[in-house]
């Protein structure tokens, strides 16, 4: 019991993993993808758990603006649960101004787009569904309500006259080092 309070406990804490969603995307005449409302989108990701490894085949979403409280804690968080197998509480919180936009400045590259303090529960893969938003990087035509439910969008550009495009979507999650 009194090792629950001791000092290690904050140390331990301080020392968990920040992880950072990464994104590839083919972008053609649009830029600065990101969700229309950061507050209230949806990221949808299957976590596994770290303790035992048991990956869950379901998605969970997580929405910014949303906290549970951590069972036997002060603290809350936006993805608390109890691991079926190994009955450990684990959870993942978005960290505040962590959200940035995909930038056409750096196409078909991995871009962090957001990062995840992880506590005994990993994200292992991400989907980017519905609710996008970019704007024409010569145009500035906004291009809102975007659906990457299919992994990929098109839309056409009255302004310059051209096919805009989203596509050849990859994620990957890296352990960052210097949070942001």
């Amino acid at each position: 019991e009194g090792l629950l309070s001791s000092p290690l406990q904050s140390t331990h804490i301080a020392s968990m993993p920040t992880l950072s969603l990464d994104v590839k995307f083919n972008l053609v005449n649009i830029t600065d993808l990101q969700p229309m409302d950061h507050e209230n989108f949806r990221w949808h990701f299957k976590v596994k758990c770290t303790n035992c490894g048991e990956e869950k085949e379901t998605w969970h979403y997580i929405i910014i603006n949303e906290e549970m409280d951590v069972p036997g804690s002060r603290g809350s968080s936006h993805l608390v649960e109890k691991c079926k197998l190994c009955q450990r509480v684990n959870t993942l919180t978005i960290i505040e101004d962590s959200m940035k936009s995909y930038s056409i400045d750096k196409n078909e590259e991995f871009q962090s787009i957001l990062q995840m303090d992880c506590r005994g529960i990993e994200p292992y893969d991400f989907d980017p569904r519905n609710s996008w938003k970019g704007v024409g990087p010569e145009s500035n035509s906004p291009f809102d309500d975007i659906d990457l439910i299919e992994k990929e969008w098109s839309e056409y550009d009255e302004k310059i006259q051209e096919a805009v495009e989203i596509n050849s979507f990859e994620c990957r999650f890296s352990h960052v080092h210097n949070k942001k």
